[in-house]
């Protein structure tokens, strides 16, 4: 039984184990949303920048491989291509974490969980075949900061509603 003044969440152990509340736990999840956008948009708007960046985590060097010239420019293009789809899968999942996921419907977690999985064990584990190890890393570090918040979020998702067998199909 809650007693009054008393959250949802603090019933479910929120409050008891001094994690955040539910909108704490909204607000990490945005906060991974922002980093995964401010990545991905600094690989569109700076790649020169940001491929020294990535030189350094994936070869310990600022220093490139690449030679100057089309092979260059070509690589550039390639890092601000992902970084536009970074930026555009963080405008999606952010849309979910703020509309139906802040409602905790089930289906949005599962949207969110599916996509961040799948890029995860396909980016990681071509990381790994490869030997990039530091992004194997920052696969690591960036799964992490949203699987803490989806995890509890799914403690405290609304129960989905299962349909009847002899219920008519809706026409």
């Amino acid at each position: 039984m809650m007693s009054p003044g008393q959250s949802l969440d603090h019933q479910r152990g929120a409050g008891r184990l001094g994690l955040p509340a539910r909108q704490g736990w909204d607000r990490m999840l945005l906060v991974a949303v922002v980093v995964l956008a401010a990545c991905g948009l600094a690989l569109v708007m700076a790649p020169a920048p940001m491929a020294t960046l990535f030189n350094r985590v994936a070869f310990g060097t600022a220093s490139t491989p690449v030679p100057d010239g089309d092979a260059r420019r070509y690589v550039h293009l390639a890092h601000a291509v992902l970084g536009a789809v970074m930026f555009g899968w963080s405008i999606t999942i952010g849309a979910l974490v703020r509309g139906p996921l802040r409602r905790r419907e089930a289906w949005a977690w599962h949207a969110i969980v599916v996509s961040l999985s799948t890029w995860f064990v396909l980016d990681t584990g071509y990381s790994l075949a490869t030997k990039f190890w530091g992004n194997t890393v920052l696969n690591a570090v960036l799964f992490v900061m949203f699987a803490i918040p989806l995890g509890v979020i799914h403690t405290q998702l609304q129960p989905t509603p299962v349909a009847s067998l002899d219920a008519p199909s809706p026409r």
